[in-house]
């Protein structure tokens, strides 16, 4: 689970601490709570009773049983709740319902002090508390109040402490109890650093599940490779169920993931660079966020809910996956909502863990909106089954009957009771007749019991229980009591008793797959070294998780030898292919050298590429670890030479040297990734043999690093070489041009000279069309008569460029070529070449979007006034808008002015206006114009700003004294005065926010700087201003100063804010500033929402950062945001909206902002919305995706598709709403809108 949360004082914190526990008024409890807030969705026959909440709890973190019915723990997490400093300590209290009524009336706080409690489990009278860095154990915590005194920690080094983790998040999380006595501890990827009570030391980078015994001792790694897992489920037979987190919007989905010992699960690479070495999920999923979870092994659910997982998915809902065996493992789950938040509540559901209570109901924690501080939410659901069904509760309470029963918690107590019986409980037990579930538990009653003396009996269990279940539970418990790390208590043990594992391999052949998915594991923590001959003979077809365990008992064996002649199997022998995976990673010169003796000998190419693959990435060793981050770039390759480093470079590059050798692209590829240097001499022999479009272009790759004079003559062999691919030519030849050292024009002359026509001596050509123009253009136009398309494109193209008078007789021709790139070429060359008669043609191609921006620019070039209608469809249409604009800057004039004004107010990005103004500000300038129709253009310049906001057009004076500015501030300051006076210049303002620049730098005796603009509306407007500056800054509205900072201070955008009213028609802007070089200021405004809950969401956006990892979170969650749902960013989503990516560059903070909260205020024309009336009176809304003679296609705002045969439709109007629906951002709290709103500012690149 990722929480978010805001940063809040400490005082204010301690003083919600007092109130929630020592306030005078009567708490809110009791059934009359349930009014406060609208019911949980769950299925029909479950109820929800809302068993706690404020002022009782606040920021429930994680939950736990209590010591007696109707009370739990609950972790109140100030740390992260407030994203306090520390001095605000987290704390645990005992809520209870003391009076039966099922609503919880009393909370008492039982321990405190803590970090960020992420982890909460009850057991044996002791509460266990994970709160980084600490495993921490409190005794009693039902006896008495606040006992901190007693606390200890257990544990100190599971992940980082508060001062080095701000956020809290990624290190110790949840902790789980399981009935083979063991602590299952969830981390995440920060790892642990603990020194262990045994004395050594353990280091785990990256996520985990750990174990170790309730007083702390025999810590160890149980499972790898997992990111931030947050609780771990066991089921009835000690399965681990864990569901990990997504890695903020990459490729790493929620993961539901069955763990076993040794199992790795491959984060943060191996999940999608190798997926056959990693565990596979038993259920991958979409974004999201997990939190606690619980397998249920009671019977108040009905059977369909038993022996499921139950996970709280933060933000949205509790879910459930039912869990079925298949072979040694698990079928894929599917993922059911269970409970959900209702719409209507005020408060998004939040669940932050759930566990089971002791009579089969379910709790749930609730965060509410408790990440607002202030408030202090939380909310605490009891869940139970109210239908048919419910049974009756068992009365028998002998030993053997509550080990017999379907209940957990009986099996379990009963366990716990034949333990504390110790050997005479066990032997009467012995003579019970006993079902499947109370033999699974008797043997961890023994084996807590007796110790290494429950071996022999265990091991006749493991080969003559009837029930593979029960087998494969006493492998199991053997494997804890035979282990070496937990016999000797030291990581570093060596081998366990080579006799036992005998013994267990001679029982484990033609097992169930799950006793043998034990017996593999078992055998590997014995460190057997006879394990891989034993898996050589009798693994045969084994699914994913036994293949899995296989791979790392080949690696825990130690036997490399054993191992390597694993490769001598058969190509079809599954375990010939566990045994290369096994080998990959392992830093040993054993294994190196035997790889690399084969390499040479092997003549089987697919065995020399899997060979070859090992090596490479054991070329190097890994360099100190260093955090990746919550989301992990590509797998950085390794960086510390060791011993075999040498002989690795030289046995690759002997292979790719190697005739006839087929995978070449292959180990190219791995050599390139993980940076294996490739001899010079080793590629020269390649680019002669190697031919394969793939490889070539990893041979080039490789080139580019040596010195241009080893490389320049092989380049050019292979732009002359027609046995490599066009692409791979091309690409040689742009990397000869940048190369240097010679007369580029001399070489491409030559090549035009020499080269067959094609793709390469097309690109030759538009390479010198770049390059001034030679004396003879002789040979050029020879190319125009070439047969091949491109060529005849691109000389057309080139001649163009240089004017030439001998390419205009190509162009009309070729603007009818069959070729398109030669129509487009020619419809480019027209108006270069001045062709006058091409404009006929033109106005025939202008109405194919492939043409029409070309088209645009010849017209305008041939000043052919026909374009200008064209050029307005274009802006209407929203096709090759740019190019229209200019066209109409030459071509047209005031009488469009209408046209340029509407779309500037469609299309209010701040590059776009910027045109939009200049072009009115060119027309302004005509010598023609009347002084009315001038006028005329200030207003339409002045209606832009005041319809979007965005200040363009500026006059400005200076630099100045402060004496003659106020001389110029009183002449041009109120609105009825000629604007600008003379000798003040004309500006515009750029990027995103609209910056002006005035000077570089500030002139002592004249520092400053006057600029005003104008304003037009049609009514009085409410507004707000958002504007900064590095100098001083003054602003003035119609005469009166509205606003001044004397100070200068660093440029940061929408810094100073400050409120106005904009007077109906027009209003002038005056800006005074200076001071500070460089000389600039951005000055914009906003008009305000009449919406209460707007105009508190856009001030958080604009007076908060927020975070954009987070918003990167709720962005991709398609179900919470719904952005992804018709809009694309960065090739994700759908393309029914406009296309985000790069939002932050093109458009203003508060332009994205209010584009969220009010989606019709600005519509793009290409996204306007149709509503389709049907001739059977059916109607859709949507954005037109396609369109053609026999269909329209609609796409609706939840991204379904209607295609609409054009014969049914009877009418079809625009409408002027998006269908971007209002009110999603009431889907948001105001953190989780201010993280959005960060995560789409931060999108800068790859702008569209």
């Amino acid at each position: 689970m990722k929480r978010i949360f805001l940063l809040f004082s400490s005082a204010v914190a301690s003083a919600l601490i007092l109130f929630a526990l020592n306030a005078g008024d009567a708490p809110k409890t009791g059934p009359a709570s349930e009014k406060r807030f609208p019911p949980l969705s769950l299925p029909p026959g479950f109820k929800a009773a809302l068993f706690a909440c404020d002022p009782l709890i606040e920021y429930p973190s994680v939950i736990a049983a209590g010591p007696r019915p109707g009370a739990i723990f609950v972790a109140i997490d100030y740390m992260t709740g407030l994203g306090s400093d520390g001095k605000v300590k987290s704390e645990i209290r005992l809520v209870e319902d003391t009076n039966g009524d099922g609503y919880a009336d009393k909370a008492t706080v039982v321990a405190k002090g803590f970090n960020s409690i992420q982890g909460l489990a009850n057991h044996d009278d002791t509460l266990f508390v994970m709160h980084a860095p600490f495993l921490t154990a409190v005794p009693k915590p039902g006896a008495h109040a606040a006992a901190s005194a007693e606390q200890k920690h257990l544990l100190t080094g599971l992940g980082l402490p508060p001062e080095k983790n701000s956020s809290r998040l990624h290190c110790a999380n949840g902790v789980t109890v399981g009935h083979d006595g063991w602590l299952y501890l969830a981390l995440g990827d920060n790892g642990v650093n603990v020194l262990r009570l045994e004395g050594d030391r353990l280091i785990h980078n990256g996520g985990a599940i750990l174990r170790c015994r309730p007083d702390g001792r025999d810590l160890h790694v149980f499972s790898t490779g997992l990111r931030n897992i947050y609780d771990i489920a066991l089921d009835a037979e000690l399965n681990v169920f864990t569901r990990d987190n997504e890695n903020d919007g990459g490729t790493y989905m929620i993961r539901v993931c069955h763990a076993f010992h040794g199992s790795d699960h491959g984060y943060p690479y191996d999940y999608y660079e190798r997926p056959d070495h990693a565990m596979k999920p038993i259920g991958d999923f979409d974004l999201g966020s997990s939190a606690g979870g619980v397998c249920y092994l009671e019977t108040q659910f009905p059977p369909a809910y038993r022996g499921n997982l139950f996970f709280g998915e933060w933000g949205k809902s509790v879910v459930r996956y039912e869990l079925k065996r298949a072979a040694s493992g698990f079928a894929p789950v599917k993922e059911i909502e269970f409970a959900s938040g209702n719409p209507k509540d005020a408060y998004p559901f939040k669940p932050t863990d759930v566990i089971v209570q002791r009579d089969g109901t379910l709790m749930v924690s609730d965060y509410a909106d408790g990440q607002r501080p202030k408030r202090g939410r939380g909310r605490i659901y009891h869940i139970a089954h109210v239908g048919k069904g419910v049974p009756p509760v068992s009365k028998d309470s002998t030993l053997a009957s509550k080990l017999n029963s379907e209940s957990y918690f009986d099996r379990w107590e009963a366990q716990k009771i034949a333990e504390h019986g110790g050997r005479a409980a066990l032997a009467q037990l012995d003579k019970a007749a006993l079902g499947q579930r109370a033999r699974m538990h008797l043997i961890w009653a023994r084996a807590r019991t007796d110790g290494a003396n429950a071996l022999d009996g265990l091991l006749r269990m493991a080969k003559e229980d009837p029930d593979p279940g029960v087998r494969a539970q006493a492998v199991r418990a053997i494997a804890d009591l035979a282990d070496p790390v937990l016999v000797k208590h030291k990581l570093n043990a060596g081998r366990g008793d080579a006799k036992l594992a005998e013994r267990l391999a001679a029982l484990g052949v033609g097992q169930d797959a799950r006793v043998q998915l034990e017996m593999v594991i078992t055998l590997g923590r014995l460190r057997w070294a006879g394990a891989p001959e034993w898996l050589g003979k009798n693994l045969r077809k084994p699914d994913a998780a036994l293949a899995h365990a296989a791979m790392q008992t080949l690696r825990r064996a130690d036997n490399w030898p054993a191992v390597l002649r694993l490769l001598d199997q058969p190509n079809a022998a599954p375990i010939r292919t566990i045994a290369v995976r096994a080998l990959s990673d392992q830093f040993d010169a054993t294994v190196a050298d035997a790889l690399i003796q084969r390499l040479g000998n092997e003549p089987n190419s697919d065995h020399q590429g899997e060979y070859a693959e090992v090596l490479a990435r054991i070329h190097k060793a890994p360099g100190p670890w260093k955090y990746w981050g919550y989301r992990p770039g590509p797998r950085p390759a390794n960086t510390e030479r060791w011993a075999r480093t040498q002989a690795i470079e030289a046995a690759l590059n002997r292979l790719l040297a190697r005739k006839g050798f087929v995978k070449r692209a292959e180990v190219l590829k791995a050599m390139e990734r993980e940076k294996v240097p490739i001899r010079l001499e080793t590629l020269v022999g390649l680019l002669k043999n190697e031919f394969q479009p793939e490889g070539t272009k990893l041979v080039l790759a490789a080139l580019a690093g040596f010195p241009p004079a080893d490389t320049r003559r092989m380049f050019d062999e292979v732009v002359r070489d027609r046995r490599h691919s066009a692409e791979n030519r091309i690409a040689a030849l742009k990397t000869l041009l940048k190369l240097g050292g010679d007369d580029p024009r001399k070489r491409l002359m030559e090549y035009v000279k020499t080269l067959e026509d094609g793709l390469p001596l097309a690109e030759v050509l538009n390479e010198l069309s770049v390059m001034s123009k030679p004396e003879s253009v002789a040979l050029f136009v020879s190319k125009l008569k070439s047969k091949d398309a491109h060529v005849r494109a691109a000389a057309l193209t080139l001649l163009a460029g240089y004017g030439d008078v001998e390419a205009v007789p190509f162009v009309l021709p070729f603007l009818k070529d069959s070729d398109a790139a030669v129509r487009l070429a020619a419809t480019r060359s027209a108006g270069r070449l001045n062709v006058k008669e091409a404009a006929g043609p033109l106005l025939k191609l202008a109405p194919d979007p492939r043409f029409r921006g070309a088209c645009l620019d010849s017209l305008r070039l041939l000043r052919d006034g026909r374009a200008v209608p064209i050029a307005l469809a274009s802006l209407r249409e929203g096709l090759s808008e740019l190019k229209a604009l200019h066209c109409l800057a030459d071509l047209g004039g005031p009488e469009h002015v209408r046209a340029v004004v509407d779309f500037a107010k469609r299309r209010p990005s701040t590059p776009t206006l910027t045109i939009c103004v200049r072009v009115l500000a060119g027309w302004r300038s005509l010598v023609a114009l009347t002084p009315d129709q001038r006028k005329a253009m200030d207003r339409a310049i002045a209606e832009i700003h005041g319809a979007t906001g965005i200040l363009v057009r500026w006059h400005a004076r200076g630099p100045s004294d402060r004496q003659s500015l106020q001389k110029n501030l009183k002449q041009s300051a109120p609105p009825g005065k000629a604007f600008p006076p003379s000798g003040w210049r004309t500006l515009f303002a750029g990027g995103a926010e609209g910056r002006l620049a005035l000077a570089p730098r500030v002139e002592p005796k004249n520092p400053l700087w006057l600029a005003g603009t104008e304003v037009q509306v049609a009514d009085a407007t409410p507004i707000e201003f958002l504007a900064s500056g590095r100098g001083s800054l003054e602003v003035w509205l119609n005469g009166t100063s509205i606003y001044r900072r004397a100070k200068d201070k660093n440029f940061q955008i929408d810094s100073d804010r400050f409120h106005a009213t904009l007077l109906k028609g027009g209003n002038r802007l005056l800006v005074q500033t200076g001071g500070s070089s460089p000389i600039e200021f951005h000055l914009r405004f906003r008009r305000k929402s009449a919406k209460a809950q707007h105009e508190k969401l856009i001030q958080a956006a604009l007076t908060r950062t927020g975070n954009a990892g987070r918003g990167s979170k709720i962005f991709f969650d398609k179900e919470k945001s719904q952005c992804l749902k018709c809009h694309s960013l960065a090739n994700q989503g759908e393309r029914i909206g406009p296309d985000l990516t790069g939002i932050g560059k093109r458009f203003s903070r508060i332009h994205i902002i209010e584009s969220i909260l009010e989606p019709s205020r600005s519509i793009a024309p290409s996204f306007g919305t149709l509503i389709v009336t049907t001739k059977n009176g059916k109607t859709f809304n949507g954005v037109k995706v396609a369109d053609d003679e026999k269909a329209l296609t609609l796409a609706d705002n939840q991204g379904a598709k209607h295609v609409i045969a054009r014969a049914g439709i009877d009418d079809v109007q625009a409408s002027p709403i998006s269908i971007m629906p209002d009110g999603l951002e009431q889907r948001l709290t105001a953190d989780e809108f201010v993280d959005l709103i960060a995560f789409l500012t931060s999108q800068q690149n790859g702008a569209r």
